[in-house]
């Protein structure tokens, strides 16, 4: 009776292994995708924002959204001391700064912990910041 009771066992024990190991590979395909949601600063209170980052074999990529920006007229990204670009806000507030390698964009090699900022390029003010970690 108990070998019936651990052969039982072992057929749903070997099944939960087999998807964890199926999952790890999964999750170590080579790519590496990092994320921060942006928080606002007293200078613009209301906007928000977020920043992706992804690393593939072939290609990298970056982008930051922002939204409800009322002062700035355009704005720079900066992440780690670098400045990735700077884009115009919109009629409603909004910009999008999107970077791709296979677009022939330079895109730098980001790390989890890396600090996003977006600026108000008028008067270098500190709108949105946050800091980068896995998705």
């Amino acid at each position: 009776m108990r070998s019936r009771t651990l052969n039982a066992l072992s057929i749903p024990v070997a099944a939960a292994l087999a998807l964890a190991l199926n999952f790890m590979v999964l999750a170590n395909d080579g790519r590496t995708r990092l994320e921060s949601r942006l928080t606002a600063t007293s200078a613009e209170p209301l906007a928000s924002g977020k920043a992706k980052f992804e690393m593939r074999e072939d290609r990298v990529r970056f982008s930051t959204e922002v939204e409800d920006v009322a002062v700035a007229q355009q704005i720079e990204v900066v992440v780690a001391g670098m400045s990735l670009g700077t884009v115009a806000i919109d009629a409603l507030g909004g910009a999008d700064l999107n970077l791709d390698s296979r677009d022939g964009d330079t895109v730098p090699v980001l790390q989890d912990g890396d600090l996003v900022e977006v600026f108000d390029t008028n008067g270098n003010i500190l709108i949105l910041s946050g800091t980068l970690g896995p998705d």
